[in-house]
């Protein structure tokens, strides 16, 4: 079963191994957008960095593969920080792999949904590229301008 986890523990080291072996597009990174970026094996620095920026996030949040797949992480991995503001967070970092377009809106899916609700008590999502209303996703309200999206959950 796939689903999404919070990168702690034993999970680290493996993650940082999956990342050595596995391309991925950087589509943001230290909470800029990057989604010119092109599908590589990142270079020792470019690993460590976005590797570091993964642990060092509030939120952390990994796409696990079930226990029976050869596979051990799936294809989008997004990580999250605190906002100024306290009903807020932001998407710092953003890995996906192809179809591009859909893992971006996956992961962001992932996120909001672990985050935007009453056990964490966040509000909003900040994600720093413009997004589009999500078809099926009624519930969740989207504010885009240029430099980005602000997602919400909307209430009736």
């Amino acid at each position: 079963m796939i689903g999404p986890i919070f990168l702690r523990g034993e999970l680290i080291h493996q993650f940082k191994e999956h990342l050595t072996n596995t391309e991925y597009h950087r589509v943001i990174h230290n909470g800029v957008d990057d989604t010119n970026s092109t599908t590589e094996r990142f270079e020792l620095e470019k690993l460590n960095d976005t590797f570091d920026a993964f642990i060092n996030s509030d939120y952390p949040i990994i796409c696990r593969s079930g226990s029976k797949s050869t596979i051990p992480f799936w294809d989008y991995h997004i990580a999250v920080n605190r906002s100024k503001y306290d009903k807020e967070v932001i998407v710092n970092e953003l890995l996906v792999r192809e179809p591009n377009d859909q893992n971006v809106t996956n992961a962001v899916l992932m996120a909001f949904y672990m985050l935007i609700n009453e056990r964490y008590k966040y509000e909003r999502l900040v994600v720093p590229i413009r997004m589009n209303d999500i078809v099926g996703y009624e519930e969740i309200g989207i504010q885009s301008h240029k430099d980005g999206s602000v997602l919400f959950r909307k209430y009736a």
